[in-house]
């Protein structure tokens, strides 16, 4: 049952890191004016001002603005395979703690490390590590700049 989970962590874990390089393969600005984004609601003299890979969750941030500097929209992508893969790498976590005096040990180690080295994959894809869906006080001029 723990190995269940762990391999079930480790197809969590891999979807995760698969989703955050089909976000942003190529580049990030690029895939959000490739994207339906919802800088066409605001209006077609819309731009993308920032663009980035993040790493929590495990996607992209866009953040259109009108030429004028009037209306906004974000796009955060990535929060359902992010917080699925971070249940399931709890679980992994705690199946592993069960293995520990098995036979399972050794198989169960190395499970661990490749769900562990996706997390780290995750991270070093990232321009930043958290969205800054967090910081809503931040004004879209104090972001990163497009391409990171």
């Amino acid at each position: 049952m723990s190995l269940t989970v762990l391999v079930a962590a480790l197809i969590a874990t891999t979807v995760a890191v698969f989703g955050m390089w089909i976000d942003t393969y190529g580049s990030a600005e690029s895939r959000c004016d490739d994207s339906a984004n919802p800088a066409r609601t605001i209006s077609v003299d819309s731009s993308v001002d920032s663009a980035y890979a993040t790493a929590f969750p495990a996607g992209r941030f866009c953040l259109w603005k009108e030429w004028d500097g009037g209306a906004i929209a974000i796009e955060q992508t990535g929060w359902v395979p992010t917080w699925i893969a971070v249940g399931f790498l709890v679980l992994a976590v705690v199946a592993f703690f069960a293995l520990i005096g098995t036979e399972w040990l050794i198989p169960g180690a190395l499970l661990l490390v490749l769900i562990l080295g996706g997390w780290v994959t995750i991270w070093f894809m990232s321009d930043t590590f958290l969205s800054p869906v967090f910081w809503p006080e931040l004004p879209p001029s104090q972001l990163l700049p497009v391409g990171g």
